[in-house]
């Protein structure tokens, strides 16, 4: 029975996927990007907390299947199911692809949030067991991507494409962070590659600085500490741009 490092495991949400949902996040990321808000779900291994809180336990399959399955009747009638989220759900391939397996043998509902860094078939397997894919995209300029999380985006994009070959249910969401990724460019050349890969959904999350907290008991640096969320005009102007592109669009997610 395969094992996996979790965060945390987060119960009756209403975001991350339809109806109400049950959301595991997991621990280890490859990105690192500036506005993080959870950076507790970066590193693969354990860690402590300032106050002393160890973040993140070894569970195996059916040990989260446990807790997933108490809320079934809530799915059933809300239309919800499970949500796999990160740090990054492709670091832990097998323990992902055994819990959504083990989910759908139940016929829950499933999806995963991924930024899309990782190998093809690591991907391509979890996908096999997937309802619905929420996929992160922080910048498409790779110059901008690689400065603002430490990795390129050539991976991510080509990952992406493939995925939108196979048919699953994928909405691309876009952490818009003022000043940084929100330009009228960068959101429409988004929205374009979406339209072109038949992708019809798009959902913007304003910038929140939520897990600064989160940090300082981390003993790490938050860098944009001094940046405002984007105003509800922002948010609504770029909405639009996307609208206009023939998109459904969301802010918040």
């Amino acid at each position: 029975m395969s094992e996996g490092l979790v965060t945390r495991i987060e119960r009756y949400a209403a975001y991350d996927g339809p109806g109400i949902r049950t959301v595991v996040f997991l621990k280890g990321c490859p990105l690192r990007c500036q506005w993080c808000s959870s950076p507790e779900t970066q590193h693969k291994e354990q860690e402590l907390y300032y106050d002393g809180e160890l973040v993140g336990r070894y569970m195996n399959v059916e040990e989260v299947f446990s807790e997933i399955k108490e809320d079934i009747t809530f799915y059933n009638q809300s239309g919800g199911g499970v949500t796999l989220s990160g740090g990054e759900v492709l670091l832990q391939p097998r323990f992902i692809t055994d819990i959504l397996k083990r989910c759908q043998e139940e016929y829950i509902h499933t999806a995963i949030e991924t930024s899309g860094y990782g190998s093809w078939d690591n991907f391509e397997e979890i996908l096999e067991f997937t309802d619905l894919v929420l996929f992160d995209l922080k910048h498409l300029d790779t110059g901008k991507h690689l400065e603002l999380t430490g990795v390129e985006n050539t991976w991510i994009i080509d990952n992406l494409k493939r995925a939108a070959k196979l048919d699953k249910e994928i909405i691309i969401r876009i952490p818009v962070i003022p000043g940084i990724n929100d330009s009228k460019d960068n959101i429409v050349k988004t929205a374009n590659l979406a339209e072109k890969l038949g992708i019809k959904e798009i959902h913007l999350l304003p910038y929140h600085s939520l897990g600064r907290e989160k940090y300082n008991k981390l003993g790490r640096r938050y860098l944009l500490a001094d940046l405002e969320s984007p105003s509800d005009e922002r948010m609504n102007y770029l909405k639009e741009l996307v609208e206009n592109k023939g998109l459904k669009v969301q802010i918040g997610g």
